[in-house]
Protein backbone atom coordinates (compact mmCIF):
# COMPACT_ATOMS: atom_id res chain seq x y z
CA UNK A 1 0.00 0.00 0.00
CA UNK A 2 2.76 2.04 0.65
CA UNK A 3 4.44 1.68 -2.51
CA UNK A 4 1.46 2.61 -4.02
CA UNK A 5 0.61 6.11 -2.17
CA UNK A 6 4.61 6.66 -3.23
CA UNK A 7 4.08 6.22 -6.88
CA UNK A 8 1.01 7.96 -6.74
CA UNK A 9 2.99 10.83 -5.36
CA UNK A 10 5.51 10.96 -7.57
CA UNK A 11 3.40 11.10 -10.94
CA UNK A 12 1.44 14.07 -8.72
CA UNK A 13 4.84 16.06 -8.08
CA UNK A 14 5.91 15.34 -11.81
CA UNK A 15 2.80 16.21 -13.71
CA UNK A 16 2.73 19.73 -11.10
CA UNK A 17 6.25 20.29 -11.90
CA UNK A 18 5.40 20.39 -15.57
CA UNK A 19 2.57 22.32 -15.02
CA UNK A 20 4.11 24.95 -13.33
CA UNK A 21 7.37 24.54 -15.86
CA UNK A 22 4.22 25.23 -19.06
CA UNK A 23 3.18 28.28 -16.74
CA UNK A 24 5.82 29.93 -17.14
CA UNK A 25 7.41 29.15 -19.86
CA UNK A 26 4.56 29.50 -22.35
CA UNK A 27 3.24 32.91 -21.37
CA UNK A 28 4.51 35.03 -24.47
CA UNK A 29 4.13 39.09 -23.55
CA UNK A 30 2.49 41.21 -27.18
CA UNK A 31 5.62 42.15 -27.99
CA UNK A 32 6.78 38.52 -28.42
CA UNK A 33 4.16 38.43 -31.31
CA UNK A 34 5.38 41.35 -33.31
CA UNK A 35 8.14 39.19 -35.28
CA UNK A 36 4.66 37.12 -36.14
CA UNK A 37 2.85 40.07 -37.57
CA UNK A 38 2.08 40.43 -41.23
CA UNK A 39 3.57 42.52 -43.22
CA UNK A 40 1.10 44.99 -45.26
CA UNK A 41 3.26 43.06 -48.49
CA UNK A 42 2.08 40.18 -47.00
CA UNK A 43 -1.94 40.87 -46.65
CA UNK A 44 -4.06 39.02 -48.26
CA UNK A 45 -5.81 41.66 -50.87
CA UNK A 46 -8.20 40.73 -53.82
CA UNK A 47 -9.39 43.87 -55.27
CA UNK A 48 -10.30 45.86 -52.40
CA UNK A 49 -10.69 43.49 -50.09
CA UNK A 50 -7.90 42.97 -47.11
CA UNK A 51 -7.91 40.08 -44.62
CA UNK A 52 -5.54 40.37 -41.45
CA UNK A 53 -5.16 38.08 -39.73
CA UNK A 54 -4.18 38.43 -35.84
CA UNK A 55 -3.82 35.40 -34.16
CA UNK A 56 -5.95 32.37 -32.64
CA UNK A 57 -9.20 33.24 -35.26
CA UNK A 58 -9.56 36.74 -35.38
CA UNK A 59 -9.56 38.17 -38.92
CA UNK A 60 -9.69 41.66 -39.90
CA UNK A 61 -12.16 41.88 -43.24
CA UNK A 62 -11.96 44.93 -44.97
CA UNK A 63 -12.93 46.85 -47.91
CA UNK A 64 -14.16 50.65 -48.83
CA UNK A 65 -17.28 49.95 -47.65
CA UNK A 66 -16.96 48.13 -43.94
CA UNK A 67 -14.26 46.17 -41.55
CA UNK A 68 -16.02 43.48 -39.85
CA UNK A 69 -13.41 41.58 -37.05
CA UNK A 70 -13.92 38.00 -36.32
CA UNK A 71 -13.25 37.36 -32.34
CA UNK A 72 -11.17 40.43 -31.46
CA UNK A 73 -9.04 38.03 -28.97
CA UNK A 74 -5.68 39.56 -28.19
CA UNK A 75 -5.44 39.10 -24.52
CA UNK A 76 -2.68 36.80 -23.33
CA UNK A 77 -2.79 34.82 -19.79
CA UNK A 78 -0.47 32.56 -18.58
CA UNK A 79 -1.29 28.41 -17.89
CA UNK A 80 -1.40 29.14 -14.26
CA UNK A 81 -3.95 32.23 -14.29
CA UNK A 82 -6.14 30.33 -16.54
CA UNK A 83 -5.79 26.83 -14.56
CA UNK A 84 -6.54 28.81 -10.78
CA UNK A 85 -6.82 32.04 -11.18
CA UNK A 86 -9.40 34.68 -12.59
CA UNK A 87 -9.47 36.19 -16.05
CA UNK A 88 -10.10 39.73 -17.61
CA UNK A 89 -9.54 41.62 -20.76
CA UNK A 90 -6.19 42.49 -20.87
CA UNK A 91 -6.79 46.52 -22.27
CA UNK A 92 -3.22 47.28 -23.04
CA UNK A 93 -2.59 44.01 -25.69
CA UNK A 94 -5.65 44.82 -27.06
CA UNK A 95 -5.27 48.36 -27.33
CA UNK A 96 -1.88 47.86 -28.69
CA UNK A 97 -3.14 44.83 -31.64
CA UNK A 98 -5.58 46.79 -32.35
CA UNK A 99 -2.96 50.23 -33.59
CA UNK A 100 -0.98 47.33 -35.11
CA UNK A 101 -3.55 46.77 -37.15
CA UNK A 102 -5.14 49.95 -37.44
CA UNK A 103 -8.03 49.66 -36.74
CA UNK A 104 -9.93 52.13 -35.18
CA UNK A 105 -13.73 52.24 -36.03
CA UNK A 106 -15.36 48.48 -36.81
CA UNK A 107 -18.52 47.75 -37.93
CA UNK A 108 -19.34 44.49 -36.25
CA UNK A 109 -17.13 42.08 -34.03
CA UNK A 110 -18.52 38.76 -35.32
CA UNK A 111 -18.13 36.16 -32.19
CA UNK A 112 -17.96 31.97 -33.34
CA UNK A 113 -18.38 30.49 -30.06
CA UNK A 114 -18.19 31.73 -26.58
CA UNK A 115 -14.94 30.54 -25.32
CA UNK A 116 -12.32 33.14 -23.45
CA UNK A 117 -10.80 32.60 -26.74
CA UNK A 118 -13.13 33.96 -29.08
CA UNK A 119 -15.25 36.23 -26.62
CA UNK A 120 -13.99 37.99 -23.51
CA UNK A 121 -12.36 41.09 -25.76
CA UNK A 122 -14.85 41.37 -27.99
CA UNK A 123 -16.99 43.76 -25.63
CA UNK A 124 -13.73 45.69 -24.94
CA UNK A 125 -12.98 46.03 -28.81
CA UNK A 126 -16.62 47.13 -29.09
CA UNK A 127 -16.65 49.95 -26.41
CA UNK A 128 -13.60 51.51 -28.17
CA UNK A 129 -14.82 51.00 -31.94
CA UNK A 130 -18.48 51.76 -31.69
CA UNK A 131 -19.65 48.53 -32.99
CA UNK A 132 -21.74 45.35 -31.99
CA UNK A 133 -20.90 42.46 -30.93
CA UNK A 134 -22.36 39.72 -32.79
CA UNK A 135 -23.06 36.36 -31.12
CA UNK A 136 -24.76 33.93 -29.02
CA UNK A 137 -26.69 34.24 -26.01
CA UNK A 138 -23.44 33.18 -23.85
CA UNK A 139 -21.82 35.69 -25.87
CA UNK A 140 -24.54 38.29 -25.00
CA UNK A 141 -23.46 37.16 -21.52
CA UNK A 142 -20.45 38.40 -21.38
CA UNK A 143 -20.85 41.02 -23.13
CA UNK A 144 -23.36 42.24 -20.54
CA UNK A 145 -21.15 41.44 -17.88
CA UNK A 146 -18.43 43.38 -19.15
CA UNK A 147 -20.67 46.43 -19.39
CA UNK A 148 -21.69 46.06 -22.80
CA UNK A 149 -24.33 48.66 -23.76
CA UNK A 150 -27.67 46.17 -25.25
CA UNK A 151 -27.66 48.50 -28.34
CA UNK A 152 -24.25 47.11 -29.12
CA UNK A 153 -25.17 43.03 -28.48
CA UNK A 154 -26.69 41.36 -31.78
CA UNK A 155 -27.89 37.94 -31.71
CA UNK A 156 -26.42 35.35 -34.98
CA UNK A 157 -29.32 32.84 -35.96
CA UNK A 158 -28.68 30.16 -37.98
CA UNK A 159 -28.87 30.78 -41.86
CA UNK A 160 -29.59 34.35 -41.53
CA UNK A 161 -28.20 37.01 -44.05
CA UNK A 162 -25.73 39.52 -42.31
CA UNK A 163 -24.93 43.53 -44.30
CA UNK A 164 -22.39 44.71 -43.55
CA UNK A 165 -21.60 47.44 -46.29
CA UNK A 166 -20.66 45.29 -49.60
CA UNK A 167 -20.08 41.77 -46.88
CA UNK A 168 -22.87 39.24 -46.65
CA UNK A 169 -22.18 36.72 -44.03
CA UNK A 170 -24.02 34.08 -43.51
CA UNK A 171 -23.61 32.18 -40.30
CA UNK A 172 -23.83 28.38 -40.31
CA UNK A 173 -24.56 26.79 -36.89
CA UNK A 174 -22.08 23.63 -36.79
CA UNK A 175 -20.59 21.48 -33.91
CA UNK A 176 -17.25 23.00 -32.24
CA UNK A 177 -15.66 19.47 -32.51
CA UNK A 178 -16.70 16.32 -33.53
CA UNK A 179 -16.26 13.62 -31.52
CA UNK A 180 -14.94 10.23 -32.96
CA UNK A 181 -17.41 8.21 -30.56
CA UNK A 182 -20.94 9.16 -31.42
CA UNK A 183 -21.51 7.81 -27.74
CA UNK A 184 -19.32 10.89 -26.34
CA UNK A 185 -21.98 13.49 -27.74
CA UNK A 186 -24.37 12.12 -24.95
Amino acid sequence: MLNLVLKLLLILTIFLVCLVYLSFTTNVGVGEYQKWYVAEEQQIESDDIKIQFAGVSTLLISDDSAQILTDGFFSQFPMYQMLFGEIEPQKENIQWAMNKMGITELDAILVVHSHFDHAIDAPQVANITGASVYGSESTANISRGWGLPESQIKFIQDGQQLRFGRFTITPILSNHFEFPDPEMKK
